[in-house]
């Protein structure tokens, strides 16, 4: 893999399931992917990091057989480390009835010196394997409106805008929407 940031540039990617003793370095991952806070609050970060990795926990030991949380371990020489995750689950469309139930992505976070380097096309790619192993043909997931390098990575990975949704609280002055997108699942 190739890298033009302080990440190690050869290292070799593999996609695993996560597992419990990873929730520590996956909270880490997520909080600063997902909180970029003042430098002076810095100290809410292991709180966050915690917090984040309990939920995870939680989530991974229900052992649902429609859920599955994967990571991206970077191997260098003797060392390897998670650079990025993702989850899977089933989603219902309606809050009252599991009919109509689909894949759903969630929570794709990749370490910054690791990022546009095909981390989070990899996870994508393992996701909708999963989906298809499902028997699923399409994937969901939403995004940001604002947030223009995820957009542009699902984009690229063939994701379509499928319906845009305001958030609660639209009526603040900057307040994005989010759109949902839908991926069409190859047979292979």
């Amino acid at each position: 893999m190739k890298s033009t940031n302080n990440a190690d540039t050869n290292f070799q990617l593999v996609i695993r399931s996560a597992q419990l003793a990873d929730t520590r370095e996956i909270g880490g991952i997520l909080a600063s992917s997902f909180y970029e806070l003042p430098q002076f609050v810095d100290w809410i970060y292991p709180l966050l990091r915690f917090t984040i990795g309990e939920d995870l926990r939680y989530r991974m030991r229900l052992a649902a057989p429609y859920y599955c949380c994967l990571v991206a371990l970077a191997h260098s020489g003797d060392s390897q480390s998670i650079v990025g995750t993702v989850e899977i689950s089933l989603r219902s469309t309606s809050f009252w009835t599991d009919s109509d139930r689909f894949p759903y992505i969630s929570n794709l976070a990749v370490k910054k010196n690791y990022r546009r380097q095909g981390v989070a096309s990899k996870l994508l790619a393992r996701c909708e394997q999963i989906a298809r192993n499902w028997g699923y043909r399409e994937i969901f997931l939403h995004v940001i409106e604002s947030n223009y390098s995820a957009k542009q990575l699902y984009c690229q990975n063939e994701y379509q805008i499928l319906q845009i949704k305001p958030i609660w609280g639209q009526l603040l002055p900057y307040n994005p929407s989010r759109l949902l997108l839908k991926k069409t699942i190859q047979s292979r």
